[in-house]
């Protein structure tokens, strides 16, 4: 989602993204014309280097969190992938709108070593005379994307952060994309027809990776791990059953 939508101001924005990990000094360009930047800079529209929607970017040394491995063509192809700076925390993270894996052979997974090209967009949903649907905000990701795994490591270890610091339009900007941990959430209803189960705090438990069985309201959830996205609202997606503490 792009910052202009939430009027955050520059500072904090600055402020967030220097906790996250430190900018590289200097851009460089391949032969493709792709220049490289960190995710920190590609989700800080305040920064000198933003690129802008539209730019071919390239990212290098980013950590698999998350695959959509759900083969939607029977092709043997992946959904959205996500990754993140090697350091984690606020605005560390970005989704990849359905990539091409290099060489197609290869399984991603969560602690891969990837490096990924790309076009910048931040995504809405549009009526038929071109304004958003959503007026509060958009999902920032990477389309036409490549992906190509350079090496292994330990899958990143989750933050913590609160419930309603995610149910805020303004406080939870800074972890769309990013791998989160939650506790203490108690569902007030079971999985809509968008996969989606809303909590008391004004959050959704969304099974776009995994769907935690018997969900309904009143289920209490101790600790729940997850990516998380923006689609009119934002939402924590469990990567399978060892994100979820009943």
């Amino acid at each position: 989602m792009s910052r202009s939508f939430l009027g955050i101001l520059p500072f904090l924005a600055a402020s967030l993204a220097a906790t996250a990990c430190d900018a590289p000094s200097s851009r460089r360009t391949d032969g493709a014309g792709e220049t490289e930047y960190s995710i920190v800079q590609l989700q800080t529209v305040t920064d000198p280097d933003y690129p802008g929607v539209g730019a071919r970017v390239l990212i290098r040394d980013a950590i698999v969190t998350a695959v959509d491995t759900y083969d939607e063509d029977g092709g043997g192809h992946i959904g959205n992938v996500w990754i993140a700076e090697p350091g984690g925390g606020a605005w560390s993270g970005v989704q990849l709108f359905n990539p091409v894996v290099v060489p197609s052979r290869v399984r991603l997974a969560p602690g891969d070593i990837v490096e990924v090209s790309g076009t910048l967009d931040e995504f809405v949903l549009r009526n038929d005379d071109g304004t958003p649907m959503d007026r509060d905000g958009t999902e920032t990701e990477l389309v036409d994307a490549s992906i190509q795994k350079i090496g292994e490591t330990l899958p990143p270890a989750p933050t913590d952060v609160r419930e309603n610091d995610l149910a805020d339009l303004r406080t939870a900007e800074p972890w769309e994309g990013c791998l989160v941990r939650v506790q203490n959430l108690t569902l007030t209803g079971g999985y809509n027809r968008y996969g989606e189960a809303p909590t008391a705090g004004g959050i959704e438990v969304a099974n776009d990776l995994y769907e935690i069985p018997g969900a309904g309201a009143g289920t209490t959830i101790r600790s729940l791990t997850g990516v998380v996205t923006y689609f009119f609202g934002f939402k924590v997606m469990p990567r399978g059953p060892e994100d979820v503490e009943l």
